[in-house]
């Protein structure tokens, strides 16, 4: 498994802040508690992305100690790569 003992507690205490957002009925605290969650959630986010990357990079290094190029080379296609956007050209609009 990839994610580590301490993502899966960031996500144990995500839960409960959920769940005061659900029961709450003032909108106030439905706010202060939305931002609470917002918080707790990047956090989980980012334990979750570091995760994958080393675990990604431990299966890339056993790959290559191995000579599986093969292999590499599906684990490095697997890699979370940004995308950036194309540019498309402007239509013109006919009338």
């Amino acid at each position: 498994m990839w994610m580590l003992r301490g993502t899966w507690e960031k996500i144990e205490k995500r839960r409960k802040p959920k769940q005061k957002i659900n029961r709450c009925c003032d909108q106030q605290q439905k706010t202060d508690l939305r931002a609470r969650y917002w918080e707790v959630n990047q956090k989980v986010k980012k334990s979750a992305r570091q995760d994958k990357r080393q675990s990604v990079y431990n299966l890339a290094e056993t790959a290559s100690k191995q000579t599986n190029m093969t292999r590499v080379y599906e684990i490095t296609r697997a890699l979370p790569v940004k995308s950036f956007n194309k540019s498309k050209p402007v239509k013109t609009r006919t009338q």
